[in-house]
């Protein structure tokens, strides 16, 4: 029995916190209720009827007026039959949309539209539309695939909280982006997107495999607290601002390929490699800036910083993205990305891995990326430099070493040559002049005589572990005096 207008009406909260109590205007059909709002009025015996209402309210009149759709529960709707233009600012915000989906591909909204809230049951198509003054999907629910792609969004984009299944936004446009603390629960698809005046992905969770390949972004982006839990490629992404553009959180998942990373900003909480799962399960992460602990494994504390993409290398996976040299480069911006910002433990482990990936792995024929022979991993240059400094990490170790052929040229050779042939001169001078001969040999200047086979034997020996010491006691200085 028709009696008034709708009861229905509930208090909408933009973006900014503000909030206002938006009535239903439609007459009411029964206990005070209309049809978009009467529980269980939609069956498939009025899914026909109900479409036809709805596009008829929207052709009501041509003036730039709210129509009020919130809280409406709503059939498969499709623009067949319906306008091509809403002309009108759209409020569908608590809608219902049936499991077949809604089909709006293509339209133009010329004034805001808001979705806030809104639940589709079934796949929701956006392709190719256009809206001009902003679009609120804030809070919304994708049961099913959400479809963007080719939009574009002229003003706010806002996405907050919003809750996907698949969702895929290639080639859209997008405007002051907000998808800070959505939930991506199957793959998401971002590739070759604009983002125009910033994006926001602050405490995104991506449950399955997002794609952000090719994407430009000409302004701030933030992906601070995100979590990846399956792989994330940001390969070939353009930033206009790359200062602007940061990752805050765990990275361990995210592919970096033929990106410049070296001005775009990690934070404090950045980690790279996943620790083992401890007793209860759960994976705690390494943190970076923090130096490795003298009493853990040098092998333990080189493999945190390494990226995704050398890891599935490790784990036996391969990839057509990958190959020997593209990987290294992103060790080389890292490196100098932290080195210019004077954090040169984190920027060393970076380069301990691109050191470890050139010995470890190799180019085929074919170009593919496979490992070396164990034997040519071990007796190559790469090796004899881990050997003889930990890839310039370690001062001790080459420090060890010119002591070791200092005795050795000394107590071997010049020492006991020098008593059995000096009689007259004292042990105390023997050994003095011993010293002197073998520190010349050693140094990187020219014999004053002409040398024997010894003096050449020990300026070799040498040579590349006073080498390996400089380069380590650089950088040592470089972190103790300008950091």
């Amino acid at each position: 029995m028709k009696t008034g207008t709708c009861k229905y009406s509930h208090t909408d909260t933009d973006w900014r916190g503000t909030g206002k109590e938006i009535r239903c205007r439609n007459p009411a059909y029964e206990d005070g209720m209309c049809k978009f709002h009467l529980d269980g009025y939609l069956d498939a015996s009025t899914a026909d009827e109900m479409r036809g209402l709805f596009w008829k309210q929207h052709g009501k009149t041509t003036e730039v007026s709210l129509l009020n759709c919130s809280g409406y529960v709503l059939p498969s709707l499709a623009i067949e039959g319906g306008p091509q233009v809403i002309r009108r600012q759209l409020c569908l915000d608590n809608a219902v949309f049936g499991p077949d989906g809604a089909d709006l591909s293509g339209l133009t909204f010329e004034q805001p539209a808001s979705f806030r809230a809104a639940k589709f049951k079934g796949g929701a198509n956006f392709q190719y539309c256009t809206f001009k003054k902003g679009a609120d999907f804030s809070h919304a629910e994708f049961l099913g695939a959400a479809r963007f792609e080719g939009s574009r969004f002229d003003d706010h984009t806002r996405f907050s909280r919003a809750a996907f299944g698949k969702s895929v936004f290639d080639w859209a446009r997008l405007e002051k982006a907000s998808f800070d603390r959505s939930t991506f629960k199957k793959a998401a698809s971002f590739y070759e997107c604009a983002f125009f005046g910033g994006a926001d992905f602050r405490d995104a969770v991506f449950r399955g495999k997002s794609y952000f390949t090719g994407s430009e972004f000409d302004a701030g982006t933030d992906f601070s607290g995100s979590e990846f839990a399956q792989p994330m490629h940001f390969r070939d992404v353009k930033a206009k601002c790359p200062s602007l553009v940061k990752f805050d959180g765990n990275v361990s998942n995210v592919s970096f390929l033929d990106t410049d990373l070296k001005e775009i900003a990690f934070g404090s909480r950045t980690t790279w490699s996943p620790r083992p799962a401890g007793a209860d399960g759960k994976i705690r992460s390494r943190r970076p800036g923090r130096a490795a602990s003298r009493h853990s494994s040098y092998s333990v504390w080189n493999k945190k910083w390494r990226t995704y993409d050398e890891k599935i290398l490790d784990d036996g996976g391969r990839d057509l993205g990958l190959n020997h040299e593209n990987i290294k480069n992103v060790y080389r911006d890292l490196r100098d990305n932290f080195d210019r910002n004077l954090a040169y433990d984190v920027s060393g482990g970076f380069f301990v891995r691109e050191m470890e990936v050139s010995r470890i792995y190799k180019n085929d024929v074919n170009g593919r990326i496979i490992k070396r022979h164990p034997l040519r991993r071990i007796f190559t240059w790469h090796a004899a430099y881990n050997i003889l400094s930990e890839y310039g990490q370690s001062l001790g170790r080459p420090l060890l070493c010119l002591a070791a052929i200092f005795g050795a040229g000394l107590s071997l050779l010049w020492f006991p040559t020098g008593v059995s042939h000096a009689q007259d001169v004292s042990i105390g001078d023997c050994l003095r002049d011993s010293a002197v001969r073998t520190l010349t040999s050693m140094m990187p200047i020219p014999f004053s005589a002409p040398p024997t086979e010894v003096d050449i034997g020990l300026k070799i020996a040498s040579l590349p572990a006073l080498g390996t010491f400089l380069v380590a006691l650089r950088r040592r200085f470089e972190k103790s005096r300008r950091h």
